[in-house]
């Protein structure tokens, strides 16, 4: 991140790679790395920790969040923020989970194909941030608790 921040111009593969190779650096280090990164997904299961976590997280989320506007000034900062919030969610359920759903997937039409799991999940976050913003729809379904 200190990397990307202090380049003149930042493009958004570059964002997300900072965003993505710390967690699976750490998931691959050891055992301990992938349980802690498993442990911080299942933290996000209970309401009453998110506080917390987002007290722990909060630097680092504002530091990401300002070079993300860098690379995706086109986006309104309530989307970049909600994709930023399930690119961190995706990333640490996906790594976290050696053998999870993902992993199986990708597995079953033929084994080696996980071994590429971390440029693949660089790929489809690049798209969630370059998808194009629809007009809301669907206001009226609101599922919060």
């Amino acid at each position: 991140l200190d990397e990307v921040e202090a380049r003149e111009d930042v493009d958004l593969r570059s964002v997300v790679e900072a965003l993505v190779r710390p967690t699976a650096e750490l998931a691959a280090s050891s055992e301990g790395g992938r349980h802690y990164v498993a442990f911080l997904a299942a933290l996000g299961n209970h309401a009453e920790l998110v506080p917390v976590l987002f007290e722990l997280f909060d630097p680092y989320t504002e530091r990401f969040l300002k070079v993300l506007a860098r690379a995706t000034p086109e986006l309104p900062d309530d989307v970049r923020l909600m994709r930023f919030a399930v690119s961190k969610e995706l990333i640490n359920r996906v790594l976290g989970q050696p053998d999870g759903q993902v992993r199986w997937w990708l597995e079953q039409p033929q084994p080696g194909p996980a071994r590429f799991i971390v440029d693949r999940m660089m790929d489809l976050l690049v798209g969630v941030f370059q998808a194009p913003v629809s007009t809301p729809r669907y206001a009226d379904l609101d599922i919060a608790p």
